[in-house]
C-alpha cells in the first residue's frame, strides 16, 4: 500500500517523532511536513508537489484558527482524509473538527499503537474518535436501526460517506449528485435519526456497527 501523507504541525520535535511512529504502518508513505497550513499555490508550485491521501492537522497552531485552517487544508487537499492530531482532547473541540468535516481525532496523548490503529482505521474508510467522546454516544440502537432502516438507499450512503470521514464535496462527486442535494439527504437523515450533527451521526452509526452493506 502507497500512502502520500501531510504533516502539518509547529512543533518540529512532534513532526520528528510522528514521522518515526508512521513508518510503523508498513506501507511506503511518502511524509511532506509543514510547519503552518500551506496555500494551494505553495503546494502545487512545489517541486516535489504530490496529492496526499492523508493530512495529519494539529488543531492549534500559533496566529491561526482551527477552522480557518481546516477550510485553507481542503482547498490544498481537496480529496484527503483530514485528521487532527492535538494534544488538546477537549470533548468540544473533537466534536467540533469531526463536524467541520474531519476524518477523525488523535490525541498526542495517544499511544504509537494506538495512534497507528486509529490510522489503519481511517484507511479503511472509518471515522476515529477518541474513548472520551464515544462516551457520549446516544443510547437506544435499537430504536436508531429501525430509523436508520427507513431511510432511502439515496440517504443511507450519504450518511455512510459521512461515518466513513468523507467530505460533502467528496460524497457528492463519488455518487454523481450536487452538494445541495448532499446537504439536503444529510439533513432529512439527521431528522429521522434525531441527531443534530456529523459527530452525532458517526457515534450513532458506530454504535449499531453499520457497514457498506446495510440495507
Amino acid at each position: 500500500m502507497s500512502i502520500q501523507l501531510a504533516l502539518i504541525d509547529d512543533d518540529a520535535l512532534f513532526r520528528q517523532g510522528m514521522c518515526a511512529v508512521l513508518l510503523g504502518l508498513d506501507a511506503d508513505i511518502q511524509i511532506k511536513e509543514f510547519s503552518e497550513v500551506p496555500t494551494p499555490t505553495a503546494v502545487l508550485s512545489a517541486p516535489d508537489a504530490f496529492s496526499q491521501d492523508l493530512v495529519l492537522l494539529d488543531y492549534h497552531i500559533p496566529n491561526s484558527r482551527f477552522s480557518h485552517n481546516l477550510i485553507a487544508v481542503r482547498a490544498c487537499f481537496d480529496l484527503a482524509k483530514i485528521v487532527v492530531v492535538s494534544a488538546d482532547d477537549n470533548p468540544h473541540h473533537i466534536i467540533k473538527a469531526i463536524d467541520d468535516g474531519a476524518a477523525g481525532f488523535i490525541p498526542k496523548s495517544s499511544s504509537p499503537k494506538i495512534l497507528l490503529a486509529a490510522l489503519r482505521l481511517i484507511l479503511l474508510g472509518q471515522t476515529y474518535l477518541p474513548a472520551q467522546v464515544m462516551s457520549l454516544a446516544p443510547h437506544g440502537s435499537a430504536v436508531l436501526r429501525q430509523c436508520f432502516l427507513g431511510l432511502s438507499q439515496a440517504q443511507k450512503r450519504v450518511l455512510l460517506g459521512v461515518v466513513a470521514g468523507k467530505s460533502n464535496k467528496v460524497i457528492a462527486i463519488e455518487h454523481g449528485l450536487a452538494l445541495g442535494t448532499i446537504k439536503s439527504h444529510l439533513s432529512v437523515a439527521y431528522k429521522v435519526l434525531g441527531l443534530n450533527n456529523r459527530t452525532e451521526a458517526v457515534m450513532a452509526l458506530s454504535v449499531l456497527a453499520l457497514d457498506q452493506n446495510s440495507s
